[in-house]
């Protein structure tokens, strides 16, 4: 029987309690998202009280590359949100307020205070780019104070590093006597209420997608269109012998077919930036990357490795491994995805060949002999 979808965003109530752990769940979509000790499920929507401060306990390894951050609007620095003058520039984040900050980071136990911010994120954030080795010997934390008198319910926490890891938290029990808002109405710049809440509903349909039975399996996002007859490969061959057709060579297969379509993209013109060519490329090559090492994390046993404490051969080796090429090549992948978009003039309008392929075949059945369809460039005969 296969899994049923991961659970996201259900209400989880730490009103009675200060101490929150973190960590992070790589199956969940395709950056991850987060969970939180004693709630059910993936980025619980977390209900803490006005007046607490609450510690967030980054200890556990799979924080590596996820330095939790907080909004004002969903996604922080990772969104756009429009000033009070029309401009656009990133969301606004918790911390650093006139009337002290709401947040403080720890490294090793000791507050940071010395950095650019003053509340110790810019001295925080830089640190979970280095060596899981080097990380994993240092503690990391950070306290959050919610105002007693908070003029609004709703704040985000997010990872600062991967873009689409935002959730909710609820506050409640302020002391605050006038109109209470959703979002703090001093924050929203040029947002109204009603857009600043769009950002997160945006995140959840763009960044965290309903996850099917079969990519739960597999540990992946959204390779099961690709699992079972898909016209692109079915002349392909990804794996062969007498194992290939288990649990986990049916998850390569189906992300072996999801690269091969996806690699295939079209080069809009002579002038086309070269780089914007890689990057289309990199990005699905860098995702097949991803999903195999979720897939085999999902599926790899201690048995597939020498005995424990065999150095750099063993199967917590190997968890390690897998964690690097996910957290790394996901951020990288994220980093070309923003190239493209900052660069639309040199990257031009690119197409998957595939796809464009099979439409203009789609078409000229269609038309029969009734008119004529340019073949675009480079398909094969229908």
């Amino acid at each position: 029987m296969l899994a049923a979808a991961y659970i996201v965003g259900k209400d989880c109530d730490k009103t009675g309690e200060t101490a929150l752990k973190l960590k992070w769940n790589e199956f969940s979509s395709e950056m991850g998202l987060y969970e939180v000790e004693g709630c059910e499920g993936v980025s619980p929507t977390l209900y803490l009280k006005a007046g607490a401060t609450y510690t967030w306990d980054q200890s556990d390894a799979s924080n590596w590359y996820h330095p939790v951050g907080f909004s004002y609007i969903a996604g922080g620095a990772h969104s756009v949100c429009k000033a009070g003058d029309g401009s656009e520039g990133e969301c606004p984040e918790l911390g650093g307020e006139d009337a002290g900050s709401t947040l403080q980071y720890y490294v090793d136990g000791a507050a940071q205070t010395a950095d650019e911010s003053g509340f110790g994120l810019d001295a925080y954030e830089p640190l979970f780019f280095n060596s899981q080795d080097w990380w994993g010997e240092h503690a990391f934390k950070v306290t959050l104070t919610i105002p007693a008198d908070a003029s609004y319910s709703t704040v985000y926490y997010f990872c600062h590093i991967h873009a689409g890891m935002s959730a909710e938290i609820h506050v409640v029990g302020s002391s605050y006597d006038g109109e209470m808002t959703k979002i703090a109405s001093e924050f929203l710049g040029g947002e109204t209420e009603e857009s600043a809440l769009q950002i997160y509903a945006d995140i959840q349909s763009s960044h965290q997608p309903k996850v099917s039975a079969f990519d739960k399996q597999c540990g992946t996002v959204d390779a099961e269109p690709f699992s079972s007859g898909h016209a692109v490969c079915e002349d392909s061959l990804f794996l062969c012998g007498a194992g290939a057709d288990d649990m986990y060579g049916q998850c390569l297969k189906a992300i072996d077919c999801q690269m091969h379509h996806n690699m295939a993209v079209s080069v809009p013109s002579t002038s086309t930036s070269k780089f914007a060519t890689f990057a289309r490329q990199m990005i699905p090559h860098h995702q097949n990357a991803v999903a195999m090492a979720k897939a085999s994390a999902k599926h790899f046993e201690e048995s597939d490795f020498p005995e424990a404490g065999t150095e750099d051969q063993d199967y917590e080796w190997a968890q390690g491994l897998l964690r690097n090429i996910i957290n790394v090549q996901n951020f990288q992948i994220q980093a070309m995805k923003g190239w493209l978009e900052a660069n639309a003039g040199l990257a031009g309008e690119s197409s998957l060949c595939y796809d464009e392929c099979a439409s203009y075949c789609h078409k000229k059945r269609k038309l029969l002999f009734t008119s004529k369809v340019d073949v675009p460039p480079g398909c094969p005969p229908c």
